[in-house]
């Protein structure tokens, strides 16, 4: 059975504006730097299009070219609907900028290929449960 691809689009910032592109890799954890970029608000909780709509407006390049997006190499927690997980921080001053534009309290994350999610059972293979992701992935 052969399967055609006939358009891709990936989110490097989760709940952002996708992007269309005419090639991408695919590693163990599925479209290389999909969803890699978050943002997260004051608490630590992702942020997606339902609490923050104008977040489908944006593109990680977009935010780039209206502040300087600096990461730091601190880790913090923040939780992806029911998972916790930790992921590096950008600079106050990037957060802060960030911020003003989002008009309420933001921190965009990195999550790094080091950190691990565990893949939900109900939606794995059966026994491949302890299998991990490295997106900020949402089911």
């Amino acid at each position: 059975m052969a399967i055609t691809v006939s358009d891709c689009i990936v989110y490097p910032l989760k709940s952002g504006r996708g992007l269309h592109e005419n090639e991408v890799k695919v590693d163990l954890t599925g479209l290389s730097g999909d969803r890699k970029f978050m943002l997260v608000d004051a608490n630590g909780y992702a942020l997606t299009q339902k609490r923050l709509p104008q977040l489908a407006t944006y593109t990680l390049e977009s935010l780039a070219a209206l502040t300087p997006l600096h990461l730091t190499n601190r880790k913090i927690p923040v939780k992806i609907y029911n998972d916790s997980v930790n992921a590096l921080k950008f600079h106050d001053e990037t957060n802060a900028a960030l911020s003003s534009i989002f008009k309420t309290a933001v921190k965009m994350v990195f999550f790094p290929q080091s950190e691990k999610r565990s893949l939900e059972a109900a939606f794995s293979l059966p026994g491949r449960s302890e299998e991990h992701t490295s997106e900020l992935q949402s089911h």
